[in-house]
């Protein structure tokens, strides 16, 4: 890992990933609030509920009107789906943004990272940000301690055996687990 240039750039990294984390959070619960709303309606609506929400479907949605025969439910029902399909798409831009601000943060701070097999933008930037500085982390094993992927003995009587740590850095860990699954082809970035 290079050597810190500046704090401030580790501290904006954090801030993004903290803002990620917050508009994916909010963005799947309006997605499933979206297809709740969907489901609960008509057949047309259950349709579009159906599958993957794409901005395809999401504009759909936001676009249709009401007919001039609709209830009160049903006139309440198509502006929440339509406010929905809108917030959801707004925090699908507002996420790629954060990705690209990711990318340029993280290729500032270390400018061969995101060249490594599996990393992307927001797993390179919690690797740089969970590691710190240098010297909290003396070797890999104490690098693999903070993320929570050591081994640990856990061995009974003649049975020599070992599980992996469950501590550390919960958002390391997953990064880790996200970069070797998507070097192996089993995760995508």
């Amino acid at each position: 890992m290079p050597t810190p240039r500046a704090d401030g750039d580790r501290e904006a990294l954090r801030i993004l990933l903290s803002a990620r984390r917050e508009i994916t959070t909010a963005r799947t619960r309006q997605i499933n609030r979206l297809r709740a709303l969907l489901l609960a309606g008509d057949e047309t609506d259950r349709d579009l509920a159906r599958g993957t929400l794409t901005d395809n479907r999401l504009t759909t949605i936001a676009r249709r009107r009401g007919k001039n025969g609709d209830t009160t439910e049903h006139a309440v029902r198509r502006a929440e789906t339509r406010r929905l399909a809108l917030s959801i798409h707004n925090a699908s831009r507002e996420l790629t943004e954060n990705k690209q601000q990711l990318t340029e943060l993280v290729t500032t701070f270390s400018p061969l990272l995101l060249d490594k097999p599996g990393v992307g933008p927001v797993s390179g930037a919690q690797a740089i940000v969970s590691w710190s500085h240098a010297g909290r982390c003396r070797d890999e094993a104490a690098y693999a301690a903070l993320a929570g992927i050591s081994p640990l003995p856990a061995s009974s009587g003649r049975t020599t055996r070992h599980r992996l740590n469950r501590g550390g850095d919960r958002q390391l860990n997953r990064a880790v687990h996200d970069i070797v699954g998507s070097a192996q082809g089993l995760v995508d970035t």
